[in-house]
């Protein structure tokens, strides 16, 4: 896999200006590189109602090629059909962070004819057996995936899995700050921001509410530069500097995204964007946090990544969320995290 592609994908996903449909189409066309199938490649918004889960839209990016978009989409709802009804595939597809390809998927379920049911006869006649997944969650039941159709079964290397699961978690980030943005719709893309820097010279423009404090702006002015560093051409080749450089969340708490103005003027543009969950009874913001984190598949590393702190910091949240539930293992977190979930949105 051509993991210098990760940076177009940031770049796709945190460009919030256009309508949903293009946001998917231009995330599905960053992507498309990496396809060695005749079905181009999707991106898809699920919704966890109704259970077990619902497309919410689906973009297709297609080459010279690729066939109909209909006939690809055809193939892609009688997958997502049978994914509905297995119980396997329906109890955690679309609920957790993913990185990897539907063959190391299912190679957990006891259905050892699963992945030839997943990609059934339209798919095969599309030269589709297997498909590379890149899929973030927001945390209250939404995901956003990335499906790139192969036309044989494959495995990712470490390094390769390393990478793209660090752009899953901004896949579910930038999905956050888009749901978040739209409840914000009547108000310009400019007001809306928490801090705004000029796209070119990196000066800061404009901060409001606690961005406006000294050390709260000053992480912000490093965070842009380490963005613009990420997506400087000679950064840009060596992926895991880049997202290295690129976090899940700044100071624990902002997104970047761009904004272009009417003369075509970039902004870089800083939104407050941590997991919008209320404190359980049992737990505090950031113990829920975790707790939400860990049962979407996210290791300690991620986790912290995720939430721009540092392990140990993560882990501490983690480990007291845990002991606060009665919980003893993170395997258990999937079993309640529906109820988290339910109870924050109460």
């Amino acid at each position: 896999m051509r993991n210098e592609i990760a940076l177009s994908v940031l770049e796709a996903a945190y460009h919030l200006d256009s309508d949903e449909r293009t946001w998917l189409g231009a995330l599905a066309e960053s992507v498309r590189v990496l396809a060695n199938s005749d079905a181009g490649t999707l991106a898809v918004i699920y919704e966890p109602e109704p259970a077990p889960f619902f497309v919410r839209n689906v973009a297709h990016a297609t080459g010279p090629d690729t066939p109909k978009t209909d006939t690809v989409l055809e193939a892609f709802y009688d997958l997502e059909s049978f994914a509905k009804l297995d119980p396997f595939a329906a109890r955690t597809l679309h609920s957790i962070t993913v990185c990897e390809t539907s063959s190391e998927y299912v190679a957990a379920s006891p259905n050892p004819e699963i992945l030839d049911m997943l990609f059934g006869r339209k798919f095969h006649d599309l030269n589709v057996r297997d498909a590379f997944n890149i899929q973030g969650t927001d945390l209250a039941g939404r995901a956003l995936c990335l499906m790139v159709p192969r036309s044989t079964t494959t495995s990712l290397s470490p390094t390769t899995r390393a990478v793209w699961r660090r752009v899953a978690v901004h896949l579910g980030a930038a999905l956050r700050l888009r749901m978040s943005l739209a409840q914000q719709a009547e108000t310009a893309p400019l007001d809306r921001a928490a801090a705004i820097f000029d796209g070119r010279t990196l000066a800061c423009e404009d901060a409001r509410g606690t961005a406006q404090e000294t050390t709260v702006l000053a992480n912000l002015r490093e965070a842009v530069k380490a963005v613009d560093r990420a997506r400087s051409r000679a950064v840009r080749q060596d992926a895991p500097q880049a997202l290295e450089l690129w976090r899940g969340l700044f100071a624990g708490r902002y997104s970047l995204a761009d904004v272009f103005d009417s003369d075509g003027r970039r902004h870089i543009v800083v939104h407050e964007n941590e997991p919008a969950v209320e404190a359980d009874r049992r737990l505090t913001r950031r113990e829920t946090q975790a707790a939400l984190l860990a049962a979407a598949a996210h290791d300690d590393a991620h986790g912290a990544y995720a939430l721009g702190v540092s392990r140990s910091t993560f882990r501490a949240h983690l480990r007291r969320g845990l002991r606060k539930l009665g919980v003893s293992d993170r395997a258990q977190l999937i079993e309640i995290a529906d109820a988290l979930r339910r109870e924050e949105a109460e």
